[in-house]
């Protein structure tokens, strides 16, 4: 049976200064609710708001402990020993657990120029296309500001903005984006991590206070890694030549061996000498003996198929070549490519 609403009363639920519902309430008598109903209405509501807020604010310090814990887990793993790209995995996972995301980024600036970068992780929309992505540094884009001017930077709002240059492919669908630049040692960025979401105003100080907690322990392990990669580098490689030395190439040597026994394939290896060497030393001193040296070693890496076969200094004027996953033919074309490009070069001395 429907009764006729003759009197009503409302009052709004405030929620940390903001209208997120109301109390309503109605008689089939006229004139109801008087003043003082109103204003118990008014103290339930207030009441009701409060614990909404409380029970908020309870939920996000809860939620905020778990990232910070997160945060202390991440950082523990990074008093480990770690190669780069375990830092930037590592970055990732991190983030994964306390950021939401649609793609994120990590970016390296080229150590020697600091002219260039390259994207070197991405995971997320459209990664394929950024993934190995190198490209100069010149703010163009917000990921190559952020690096240039060395501050974080965020972009609110369905107005998307490239992250690297104008002609890149930008998805339109992005509607907010973080950066934050990464310092290892100095006082210029090394690394820079990036965010980005299809929501709308989805980062807010609380985000931009983890993704610079992200960077600066990562910075720190990088810093870490990085002299340590260094100083492997140094001890497996000839100072004059830069080519692997005796007892690294021994090592890949061995490896290799057990690979192809493994997977049933063939290597060849190269044994090398230059000839007469000794009357280049004796004839115009050592010194001009070491930049045939240097020269010939450049020669021998160029010829060589980079990244698969592998060149060492085997001792003097001896080198080693080994060259994977090829059959006798390979090998010596690569032995006879060899020695015409030495064959051909003059040795300009001054």
């Amino acid at each position: 049976e429907e009764v006729e609403i003759k009197s009503l009363a409302a009052v709004p639920i405030i929620v940390n200064q903001k209208r997120n519902g109301a109390i309503v309430v109605d008689s089939a008598e006229e004139d109801a609710f008087d003043e003082d109903i109103v204003q118990i209405l008014q103290n339930f509501a207030h009441v009701i708001g409060s614990l909404c807020y409380r029970t908020y604010m309870d939920f996000e310090h809860l939620y905020q402990k778990e990232q910070f814990k997160a945060l202390f887990e991440y950082q523990k793993k990074f008093l480990d020993k770690m190669s780069l790209k375990d830092i930037y995995l590592n970055m990732i996972s991190y983030a994964k657990t306390t950021l939401p995301f649609d793609r994120i980024t990590i970016f390296s600036v080229d150590e020697k120029s600091h002219k260039t970068g390259t994207i070197v992780m991405c995971e997320g929309i459209d990664s394929d296309y950024f993934l190995n992505r190198t490209v100069p540094i010149d703010g163009k884009g917000l990921l190559t500001l952020s690096i240039m001017r060395n501050m974080p930077i965020t972009r609110q709002g369905n107005n998307p903005s490239c992250l690297l240059s104008p002609d890149e492919k930008i998805h339109r669908g992005f509607n907010c984006l973080a950066v934050v630049p990464v310092i290892a040692s100095g006082e210029d960025p090394q690394l820079a991590i990036c965010v980005e979401s299809e929501k709308l105003y989805k980062y807010g100080a609380h985000h931009m206070d983890l993704l610079k907690n992200i960077a600066n322990v990562a910075g720190f392990a990088f810093a870490r890694a990085q002299a340590y990669e260094e100083k492997e580098a140094l001890a497996s490689r000839d100072g004059l030549t830069g080519l692997y030395n005796h007892r690294t190439y021994m090592e890949m040597v061995e490896k290799e061996v057990h690979r192809t026994q493994r997977m049933g394939t063939k290597m060849g290896l190269l044994m090398t000498d230059i000839d007469k060497f000794k009357m280049v030393n004796d004839t115009y001193g050592h010194p001009v003996g070491d930049v045939v040296l240097r020269e010939t070693s450049a020669i021998i890496a160029k010829e060589v198929r980079a990244g698969v076969d592998t060149v060492a200094r085997y001792g003097g004027e001896e080198f080693g070549i080994m060259v994977v996953d090829a059959d006798e033919t390979v090998v010596e074309e690569t032995a006879q490519r060899i020695r015409r490009a030495i064959e051909a070069k003059d040795f300009e001395i001054g």
